[in-house]
């Protein structure tokens, strides 16, 4: 995993992948690009679809076991351990349509690499990972696809546009909620700056989920195993 360590810019797309996306593709950014699926993965793997269970659409696993139930730790060179898990909160829409849920749904966690993590990836990852829709509250509020202003969350210069439902569920919250309490939003800014430790130190902060493997996948050489196994990883928890 040397190559890693040493490229991880190139591999990031500090150099928009120049000489990288191309037949046959570099071994060491192939494992990169599949171990960020397999973090996308995990959320779904984690996720709790059984209607009758009193945990549904939250983690099947506490956030310091998900890694090793879903078989991404043993025997892994990339080392994580999940920090936070956060939470969308559904809005006064999915109450008054009766869908599946009526509260919060755990939606993505953030992972900072250990020690050990660091050596391989050269550096300290802290990962945000999102996973992608699933349950019929969340498809309801896909359909909302006008666009609304965002300048609450990027700022007011330009005029920035967002999906309107996406942008309602992600600043949702409830002083009565249990999960959301505070925004998603606000769960993983908050999060996020507790483990910048050190100014000397480096930081790479990845924010992944089904559709930069989509896009990212549409870039890749139309053969191999590694365009096979980006998209199964899209398909399984689109």
């Amino acid at each position: 995993m040397a190559g890693i360590a040493d490229h991880w810019k190139a591999f990031s797309g500090f150099n928009n992948w120049d000489g990288l996306l191309v037949h046959p593709i570099n071994t060491d950014f192939r494992r990169y690009l599949i171990h960020y699926g397999e973090r996308v993965g995990a959320i779904g793997d984690g996720f709790n679809n059984v209607k009758a269970s009193n945990s549904f659409a939250l983690s099947r696993y506490p956030p310091e076991e998900l890694f090793s139930h879903v078989g991404l730790q043993n025997g892994n060179p990339f080392k994580y351990q999940v920090t936070k898990y956060f939470y969308l909160k559904q809005d006064d829409f999915a109450d008054y349509m009766e869908f599946d849920i009526k509260e919060s749904a755990w939606i993505g966690y953030v992972a900072v690499t250990t020690d050990e993590g660091n050596t391989v990836l050269g550096r300290r990852d802290i990962l945000v990972c999102w996973r992608g829709t699933i349950l019929a509250s969340e498809w309801a509020k896909n359909l909302q696809f006008d666009l609304v202003s965002a300048a609450e969350i990027l700022g007011g210069a330009h005029n920035p546009k967002m999906h309107h439902g996406f942008h309602s569920v992600y600043l949702a919250k409830s002083s009565s909620s249990k999960y959301n309490k505070t925004s998603a939003r606000e769960q993983v800014n908050i999060d996020i700056p507790c483990h910048c430790l050190t100014v000397e130190e480096k930081y790479l902060y990845p924010i992944m989920n089904y559709l930069i493997l989509i896009l990212l996948s549409r870039f890749l050489p139309r053969s191999g195993d590694l365009w096979t196994s980006m998209l199964t990883t899209v398909r399984m928890w689109a």
